[in-house]
């Protein structure tokens, strides 16, 4: 993504609360000389995209989502258990899987899309509670 594209507070940049919707013109991947996108797999939700790719654990990626400013620590772990447990449903592993979206569903903050994610998975894997 281009230099000037962040993501804070579970909002990517351009944000407009008025418009409640975004510019997206930061949002554009900066090319190399190959002319493929680069993206800079050591921040934050890279490791997501390195656990998928299989090039992280899923340990790993919790660890990654440490962060020393609460709001996008909160964030940041509500999205590693949800992916995770996306992950863990794939692989058949379904009990991992509501555990996971049990503790995505009980920490992530209420706008972000993982939460809504993580209880509607539990309503279809019938463990809502």
């Amino acid at each position: 993504m281009k230099e000037d594209f962040t993501y804070h507070d579970g909002l990517f940049t351009g944000y407009d609360a008025e418009k409640r919707d975004y510019d997206r013109s930061s949002w554009e991947y900066e090319l190399g000389p190959d002319g493929f996108a680069q993206i800079d797999l050591t921040q934050w939700p890279a490791p997501v995209i390195r656990l998928y790719l299989g090039q992280m654990t899923p340990e790993a990626v919790l660890a990654a989502a440490d962060n020393p400013d609460a709001d996008p620590k909160n964030g940041q772990i509500c999205e590693a258990n949800f992916y995770t447990g996306e992950l863990d449903l794939q692989q058949g592993k379904k009990d991992d899987a509501i555990r996971l979206f049990r503790l995505a569903a009980a920490s992530c903050p209420k706008g972000f899309v993982e939460y809504e994610g993580a209880n509607a998975e539990l309503k279809a894997l019938g463990a809502a509670q």
